[in-house]
């Protein structure tokens, strides 16, 4: 069993208090949702991840922090509901129930925000989720704040498709690689590109070849390239990079669509969160 050791991180005692400050917002949150929540469903994104990933590093029960991701899959995932759909819907936050008329939105929907849905309905095994997000017209990554990359483009359309398990797959892969391998916007975005989001790539080339052992050959490279992005002195302390939701997604999606035995260990993929335990 292969092993790659995650970067320093913050310790327990300093993980408990970031929590009671996220915990000491949580009663103006649903409120704040309910008079504007248009720019609440994309503020509020930060704190959820963080209760989630607080919660997993500093021990918490594994009940809490799988109630923690429920909250931020709501979250994540009413914030494409409301600015990209068109039904009213209502979500529970916190334990309330929230309702929502959408409302079209240019803020907090860019790919990379639509990956983090992804990423936890994928986890959370929510496949109603995953098909609506697999169907967010492409005008919303480019009329959105940020903007939409080609690259951005391209690997959105291999996952929307992957997941509804269309014929171009292999097609929209060749693309997405061709796409990432291209210089980004500014070299920030092309080092993201080449240590996190290519990796990701690799991964989902075997899962579509079926091949587990290069899919933990490439699980390492993966691992390890979060590690180099995020492990610098700039990044360390940022919590996204304390685990990865996008290779614990990835890893999840191996073992339950190609019974993938996953032969890699890291803090940064807790076994229990891809294998789904307490969740399926």
């Amino acid at each position: 069993m292969k092993n790659v050791e995650r970067h320093k991180i913050s310790s327990a005692p300093i993980i408990e208090k970031y929590i009671g400050k996220i915990a000491s917002r949580i009663p103006g949150t649903v409120q704040l949702l309910k008079n504007n929540p248009s720019y609440t469903l994309g503020v509020i994104l930060a704190d959820g991840s963080e209760a989630v990933i607080y919660a997993e590093c500093a021990g918490r029960p594994h009940a809490e922090t799988i109630q923690s991701f429920r909250d931020y899959k709501a979250m994540a995932l009413s914030n494409f509901r409301f600015g990209a759909g068109n039904v009213p819907f209502s979500e529970k936050f916190y334990g309330e129930e929230v309702e929502f008329t959408p409302q079209r939105k240019t803020a907090f929907m860019s790919v990379d925000f639509w990956e983090q849905a992804y990423d936890a309905c994928m986890l959370l095994r929510d496949m109603d989720g995953l098909k609506f997000l697999a169907s967010v017209p492409e005008e919303v990554f480019v009329q959105s704040d940020s903007g939409a990359s080609t690259s951005d483009l391209s690997y959105y359309r291999f996952l929307a498709h992957f997941f509804n398990g269309g014929k171009d797959t292999g097609k929209l892969l060749i693309n997405a690689f061709e796409e990432a391998m291209k210089p980004q916007s500014n070299p920030g975005r092309t080092k993201f590109v080449e240590l996190v989001r290519i990796p990701i790539l690799d991964l989902m080339q075997t899962i579509v070849e079926g091949d587990n052992a290069k899919f933990n050959d490439y699980l390492v490279a993966a691992l390890e390239g979060h590690k180099k992005y995020f492990g610098t002195k700039e990044n360390a302390m940022a919590t996204p990079g304390w685990l990865s939701m996008r290779i614990l997604a990835t890893c999840a999606m191996a073992v339950d669509a190609k019974g993938f035995a996953i032969e890699v260990e890291s803090d940064y993929i807790p076994r229990w969160l891809y294998m789904g335990e307490g969740i399926k």
